[in-house]
């Protein structure tokens, strides 16, 4: 994933650890991934006003990026009105908000044996095998925590795909 991660660092979307490590195997939590995408998507950061989710004050470092995916209808949250920013960030939850950043979220079925159909995350699963977004091998694995490397190479990626 080198070459993904050294492209995001030009790029100013990652940053590596402040003694100069980047930790490819440490997984990426919600909050990470929100200031992530919207630093790739190249959105514009709103104030927080701290009232969209119930864990995320207003004086938070992730706020801006969680209510500013949120107000795109990128991030939706928790059905408890949480976001969970600490949270290790799956990945179900990687690429429905992958998908739902193009305003596309309808991409029919994968070949993956561990997506339904009926998933809440299958149109994201099917998103990320048709653009090859990861090496998934024959699992997607929705719930397996991603690391800092494999985040890197979804996005950059993910970037080329939406250019």
């Amino acid at each position: 994933n080198y070459e993904a991660i050294v492209l995001l660092k030009k790029e100013g979307i990652i940053k590596g650890n402040p003694d100069g490590s980047f930790r490819p195997n440490t997984p990426i939590n919600r909050a990470e991934f929100a200031k992530i995408l919207l630093l790739a998507l190249d959105k514009e950061v709103q104030s927080p006003r701290g009232s969209i989710f119930t864990d995320v004050p207003a004086e938070s470092w992730f706020a801006p990026f969680a209510e500013t995916a949120a107000s795109y209808g990128i991030i939706k949250g928790y059905p408890n009105g949480t976001f969970g920013a600490g949270n290790n960030i799956n990945r179900a939850e990687l690429f429905v908000m992958l998908s739902r950043s193009l305003d596309e979220t309808k991409y029919g079925s994968s070949n993956f044996a561990d997506v339904p159909d009926d998933a809440w995350f299958a149109d994201a699963a099917a998103f990320a095998e048709k653009n090859e977004l990861l090496d998934f091998g024959n699992a997607f694995l929705p719930s397996k925590a991603m690391t800092r490397a494999e985040v890197a190479e979804a996005v950059a990626r993910f970037m080329e795909v939406r250019s």
